[in-house]
């Protein structure tokens, strides 16, 4: 649990951070990385399991 609360914090942090110095810009190119990487394996996995 104290390394959850860790990462938490941190994310927290890094959030703050880049919400004020980079109006939130590298939060939000990490987040639309994520989003766009887990669209991608969603796909790549429905047309595997499709194929049998």
């Amino acid at each position: 649990m104290a390394k959850i609360g860790f990462l938490a914090s941190f994310l927290a942090a890094f959030m703050t951070m880049d919400g004020h110095f980079f109006h939130g810009e590298t939060t939000r190119t990490v987040f639309e990385g994520l989003v766009l990487t887990g669209r991608a394996a969603h796909t790549q996995v429905m047309r595997v399991f499709n194929r049998r």
